[in-house]
C-alpha cells in the first residue's frame, strides 16, 4: 500500500469527497488526485490540516496505524479471528486484559529474535 493508497483510505474512512478534503487543505480536486495517485506527495502543512479533520497521520506516512485513531479500516479489514481476539479482549475483566498483553507482548519478542537469529 502506497502513501496515496493511505491517503484515500484515510479520506473515505473519515467520509470525506476528494473535492471536500481538497477545500479543506486550501488545494485542488486535481492535487489531490495527484497526491492520491502517487504522483505527487502533500507537504506538512496539508498533512497538519488532514489530522485536524481526523486523519492518522502517522498511518498515511508508514502504514502504522494508530488503533485509538482508527481501529478499523476498510482498507485493512480485520480477519474472523482478530475480531474474536478483540471481542474476547474487551470482555474480559482487568485481570484478563493484562494477560493477553503480556502474552501478545512475550510472543512479538520472541518471534523478533528469531527473525534476527536467522537473519530476516
Amino acid at each position: 500500500m502506497t502513501i496515496g493508497d493511505r491517503l484515500r483510505a484515510e479520506r473515505e474512512r473519515l467520509g470525506l469527497s476528494q473535492t471536500a478534503l481538497a477545500a479543506h487543505a486550501g488545494t485542488s480536486k486535481q492535487v489531490q488526485i495527484s497526491y492520491e495517485k502517487g504522483k505527487t506527495f502533500p507537504n506538512a502543512e496539508y498533512l497538519a490540516v488532514f489530522a485536524e479533520l481526523g486523519a492518522d497521520i502517522n498511518f498515511v506516512v508508514t502504514g502504522k496505524q494508530n488503533l485509538t485513531l482508527a481501529p478499523v479500516r476498510t482498507s485493512l479489514p480485520l480477519t474472523p479471528r482478530e475480531e474474536a481476539l478483540i471481542d474476547n479482549y474487551r470482555h474480559t475483566a482487568e485481570v484478563g486484559k493484562r494477560a493477553i498483553e503480556a502474552t501478545g507482548a512475550t510472543l512479538a519478542r520472541e518471534i523478533s529474535a528469531r527473525r534476527k537469529a536467522s537473519g530476516e
